[in-house]
Order: structure tokens, then C-alpha cells, then sequence
């Protein structure tokens, strides 16, 4: 039985890093938030703040590494912030891509939670090292969700503070 080793770096006003160590695969997972309206401002931290009506996309990947990069699953968000709500507009997969032998399945994606103070989208994957064929895998496979919870925290006429946390559960 191997042994599975998790080592999480993350403070509220800092970027935030999960290192995962089993069955000889290194997994690396990382947040960052951007403005939609200025793509030249990009966070990777926790915390945030805009204008109200402004939009923005939280992105959480997971890359899965062996001796290269066998497979990376990401879940992009975007939505538009507003005093009393956060409404999520798309939830994506792009940037989602895997390396022979590795294969990603993308199960679902949705808007678990919209419209409301504290929102939430989650992605469905399915990981194979191996082959698909006809939607049935061939090989090691394990299924997992990736989630962005994403909450205001404050609210005036002019600016909104919000927070955006992601993870990854089995």
C-alpha cells in the first residue's frame, strides 16, 4: 500500500499551492483569478475587489505529474460581481488536456449554487492511465471533482470584496 502525502501552502493574502505525493504521481494544484474586463490583472490570491457589475474568471487546475506532465484538469469560471449577488455566466473545461498513456474524461460541469452571496461551480473528471475505448476505460482510473466556492465578503456602492477558494475532492 502506498502511502499518500499532502502539503498545502495557503494564507488568505497569499498565492495558494497543494502538493500531493501518491502512487508515484506528484499532483500540483493552483488558483488564479482575472479581470475580464482588464486581462492584465491577474491574482492568485484568496482575496479580491472590483466595481460592481465588473467581470471577472477564477480558474483552479490540477496537473497530475509523473516523469512529464501526464494530465491537467481545470475548471474556468466566470461570472460578474454585483453588491448582493455573484452571478456565474460559463463554467469551462478549457485548458483541460492529457499526455499518452493519460487519459481525462470530462464527466460534467455546472453551476452548483448561482446568484447569491456565496456561489459555487464544480467540474466532474475522470482520470485514465490508459486507453477509453467506447467510454469505458482500460487501466488505473479515479474519479474526482474540482469546485470553486467563490463569496463576497463586503459590499459598498462603489466596490465589492469577495474571496475565491477552490479544491479538489474524490
Amino acid at each position: 500500500m502506498t502511502e499518500k502525502k499532502t502539503k498545502s501552502f495557503c494564507r488568505e493574502e497569499s498565492p495558494c499551492y497543494t502538493f500531493e505525493a501518491s502512487r508515484c504521481t506528484l499532483v500540483v494544484a493552483e488558483t488564479a483569478t482575472v479581470s475580464e474586463d482588464n486581462s492584465d490583472s491577474v491574482s492568485t490570491f484568496a482575496s479580491h475587489s472590483g466595481k460592481p457589475g465588473s467581470k471577472w474568471k477564477t480558474s483552479y487546475k490540477v496537473d497530475f505529474w509523473g516523469f512529464y506532465l501526464a494530465a491537467r484538469a481545470k475548471i474556468n469560471t466566470s461570472y460578474t460581481v454585483n453588491k448582493s449577488s455573484i452571478k456565474i455566466t460559463d463554467v469551462t473545461k478549457a485548458g483541460t488536456k492529457a499526455n499518452a498513456p493519460t487519459t481525462i474524461v470530462v464527466d460534467s460541469l455546472k453551476k452548483v449554487t448561482n446568484n447569491k452571496k456565496t456561489v459555487k461551480s464544480r467540474g466532474s473528471f475522470t482520470r485514465v492511465n490508459g486507453i477509453v475505448i467506447g467510454g469505458q476505460p482500460i487501466g488505473f482510473s479515479e474519479s474526482f471533482d474540482l469546485t470553486t466556492t467563490l463569496k463576497i465578503t463586503s459590499a459598498t456602492n462603489s466596490k465589492v470584496k469577495w474571496t475565491s477558494s477552490s479544491k479538489s475532492s474524490k
